[in-house]
C-alpha cells in the first residue's frame, strides 16, 4: 500500500519515532525514551499518525502543556525512569495547521549512565533497533553495567598472583625496558617492585595483600589464567587475500600450540607479520627514499590501530577482537563502544580510557603516545599519503576502523550513488538542499527523494533544518567523518567523484 508521506517530515527509523498521543502522555514514550537514551539519541513526536514507519496524517495533541506537565512530572520519577535527559528546551510544543503536536529530543546517555532503564528495574532497559525499541538481553545489559566504570582493567583480582603471569613475555618486556631507557636496572629489578611500578599488581588497600589487576593479567598472564577469569577471551588475527576468498593464508590466534597467550605476545607475533607484508608500492614514480618513508608512515597507521584496538577493548564482552588483514585493507573490531567522540579520536581530546593500565604498558616501550594521540596520527597520515580515508563504524557495543591502502577517491564508493550526488549538490548549491530540488536533479519521487535524503540523516551525513517552506537539508558537520571527507571532496575534479 501506498502512503502519502507528510511534508517535512522524516520516515521512522533509529532516530525517529512518531506516536498519536491524542489525549495523553502514552506509556510507551519510556521506552522509546530508554531506546534512544542507550543507544545515539533520538526525536520523538507525540501527535503524529505514521503507518509502516511513514507518517502519514497530524493528529495533534489536545492538551499540549498537560501532557508537557505529565512527561516532566514522570521523568522526576526514578520508578518511572532512571535519568532525567530532557529539559525544558528539548520539550516543544509547535503549532501546524491550527493543530499542536509535540517534538521530544532525547540525547544519549553517557556511558557512565547506562542502561538507562524504566519503571524501576534494570531488566526494562532498552535499546534503539531500527524504528523497533528492544529490550536488552541480559548480555547487553551486562555490558553496559561494567563498562560504566572508568577504569576497568585497574580492577584487582582476589586468587590471582603473579605465578599467574608469563614470565617469558614479562621478562622481554622488562629488558625492552631496559634497553628503552638506557637503564640495565630495569631486568634485574626484583619481581614484585617492578610490578608494581608498572601497575601490574596493586595492594589491596583493605587486606593490605598484593593483588593482579586485570590490565596485567590480560596483559602478561597464561592463557588458561587469562580463561579462568574471563572464559571467552580470545585475539585474533587473519590474513586473506580477499573478502571472497573462503580459507585462510595465514592467522594467529591465542590459546593456540606456540601461540600467543595474551596482550604483549600477541601484539608482537601480528605486528611482525603485518609489517612483513606491507610493501612499497604508495607512489612507484617517487625516488627510493620517499617511498620508503610513505611505507613506514602507512605501518605507523597499523601499528596504532592495532595498539588502539587491543588498549579499548571491553574484555567481558561475548565477542572478541579480531584483526582481519585484506589485500588493500585491514579491518580492526573490538568490542566495546568509543568512550570518546568521532571528533576527539580524529582531532585528538580529553581521553577517556577503558584500559588504562594496558594502554600504559604500551606506552612504557614506545608502542603507543600521549593518550588520546593514536586516531589524530592515524588520520594525519593517512591524509599525508592521499589515501582512502579510515572508516570508524561504532555501536553501543563495539567499534570497527577500516583502514584502505588506496587512494582518497576511493572514500566515497561504498556510498550509493544517489547519495554522493546529493553530496555534491549541495556543495553546488551553497551548502543546502531541498526535497524539491533533489527530486527535480535526480529524477525521482518525491517520496524516494525524501526517504533518500533521511536515510542520509539517519546515518549522520545530513541534518535537517527549518521549517514549513524553509525547511532544507546541509552537511551535518558535527559528524566529524563527514566534515573531514568534505574538505577532501571540495578538492576533487567533479568527474572523478561523479561518474555513470
Amino acid at each position: 500500500m501506498k502512503h502519502t508521506i507528510l511534508p517535512n517530515f522524516p520516515i521512522e527509523g533509529a532516530n525517529i519515532e512518531y506516536k498519536e498521543a491524542k489525549n495523553s502522555l502514552p506509556s510507551a514514550v519510556w521506552d522509546s525514551y530508554s531506546a534512544f537514551a542507550n543507544t545515539t539519541g533520538g526525536t520523538i513526536f507525540l501527535g503524529i499518525k505514521e503507518e509502516n514507519e511513514v507518517p502519514t496524517e497530524i493528529l495533534g495533541v489536545n492538551n499540549a502543556l498537560k501532557i508537557k506537565s505529565d512527561f516532566f512530572t514522570q521523568q522526576a520519577d526514578k520508578n518511572k525512569v532512571s535519568l532525567s535527559l530532557v529539559d525544558n528546551d528539548q520539550f516543544e510544543i509547535i503549532d501546524i495547521d491550527d493543530k499542536q503536536i509535540i517534538k521530544i529530543t532525547v540525547m544519549p546517555a553517557l556511558y557512565s549512565d547506562k542502561p538507562v532503564y524504566i519503571r524501576g528495574h534494570q531488566e526494562n532497559a532498552y535499546r534503539r533497533s531500527g524504528h523497533s525499541d528492544i529490550r536488552m538481553t541480559t548480555s547487553e545489559l551486562k555490558y553496559h553495567m561494567a563498562n560504566a566504570y572508568p577504569d576497568l582493567d585497574r580492577k584487582l583480582l582476589d586468587h590471582f598472583n603473579a605465578d599467574d603471569l608469563n614470565l617469558l613475555d614479562l621478562q622481554l618486556y622488562r629488558n625492552i625496558i631496559a634497553e628503552r631507557n638506557d637503564d640495565p636496572s630495569y631486568a634485574d629489578k626484583p619481581l614484585n617492585e617492578f610490578l608494581q611500578e608498572f601497575g601490574i599488581m596493586r595492594p589491596d588497600r583493605k587486606s593490605k595483600m598484593l593483588k593482579l589487576t586485570l590490565g596485567g593479567l590480560l596483559f602478561f598472564g597464561k592463557y588458561q589464567s587469562i580463561r579462568d577469569f574471563i572464559p571467552n577471551f580470545q585475539l585474533d588475527y587473519i590474513y586473506r587475500h580477499s573478502r571472497k576468498d573462503e580459507n585462510w593464508i595465514d592467522r594467529i590466534v591465542t590459546g593456540e600450540i606456540d601461540g600467543p597467550e595474551n596482550i604483549f605476545s600477541f601484539y608482537r607475533k601480528v605486528h611482525s607479520k603485518i609489517e612483513s607484508r606491507i610493501s612499497d608500492t604508495f607512489e612507484l614514480s617517487l625516488d627510493d627514499t620517499t617511498r620508503k618513508n610513505n611505507s613506514e608512515k602507512f605501518k605507523a597507521v597499523i601499528r596504532e590501530a592495532l595498539v588502539n584496538m587491543l588498549s579499548h577493548a571491553f574484555y567481558g564482552d561475548e565477542s572478541t577482537s579480531i584483526l582481519k588483514q585484506y589485500d588493500n585493507f585491514y579491518s580492526f573490531y573490538n568490542p566495546g563502544a568509543l568512550r570518546i567522540s568521532e571528533e576527539q579520536f580524529i582531532h585528538g581530546g580529553f581521553p577517556k580510557q577503558r584500559n588504562p593500565v594496558i594502554s600504559l604498558l604500551f606506552r612504557r616501550i614506545g608502542y603507543s603516545e600521549n593518550a588520546g594521540s593514536g586516531g589524530p596520527r592515524i588520520f594525519n597520515n593517512i591524509n599525508r599519503l592521499a589515501l582512502r580515508l579510515p572508516k570508524i563504524s561504532v555501536n553501543d557495543r563495539s567499534t570497527e576502523l577500516t583502514i584502505w591502502n588506496s587512494e582518497f577517491t576511493q572514500s566515497f564508493q561504498d556510498i550509493p550513488k544517489e547519495q554522493v550526488k546529493v553530496l555534491q549538490l549541495i556543495q553546488n548549491n551553497k551548502g543546502e538542499i531541498k526535497v524539491r530540488q533533489v527530486q527535480e536533479e535526480l529524477n525521482i519521487s518525491d517520496y524516494k527523494a525524501r526517504k533518500l535524503l533521511n536515510t542520509m540523516v539517519d546515518n549522520g551525513i545530513l541534518i535537517d533544518e527549518g521549517k514549513s517552506s524553509a525547511h532544507h537539508y546541509t552537511f551535518n558537520l558535527n559528524n566529524e567523518y563527514s566534515k573531514y571527507a568534505l574538505q577532501q571532496l571540495v578538492k576533487l575534479q567533479e568527474e572523478l567523484i561523479l561518474h555513470d
